[in-house]
């Protein structure tokens, strides 16, 4: 119960993050254009920095994202592109769409346990002349 709440509660942190996110990314791409926002980045050192770690970043959870998906078997394709196109968005997708495939797979292995513990307790039952 503690690790579902605690799923939840990080789902639902992310699911923010990546709503104000999209938002502030309509806004520049609103105010700036599709490339108009791209020469402030190396106008000064500082900006530069920040843009040079944002690419880092962005390999890294790229990378995540690529080993993640080859252990899950899943595609990882529209989160790179959305990575490339929208940056952090790709991530932040990615990661929420994980926790809530994770949530669903515990849920789903815990009821095919029960079912399993109660078909073993009433066979049990059954075969010791115990009835209920």
């Amino acid at each position: 119960p503690g690790e579902n709440m605690n799923r939840k509660l990080l789902i639902t942190l992310l699911s923010l993050v990546l709503i104000d996110f999209v938002a502030a990314t309509a806004y520049v791409l609103w105010t700036y254009g599709l490339v108009g926002w791209i020469p402030p980045l190396f106008n000064e050192p500082v900006t530069m920095l920040v843009t040079f770690d944002l690419l880092i970043a962005l390999g890294i959870s790229t990378a995540w994202m690529v080993n993640d998906a080859k252990r899950r078997g899943v595609s990882v394709w529209p989160f790179i592109a959305l990575t490339l196109s929208t940056g952090s968005t790709g991530p932040l997708l990615y990661a929420i769409l994980k926790l809530r495939a994770e949530g669903a797979a515990e849920r789903t292995s815990s009821v095919g346990a029960r079912a399993a513990v109660a078909t073993a307790c009433l066979m049990s039952s059954r075969g010791t002349g115990v009835s209920r």
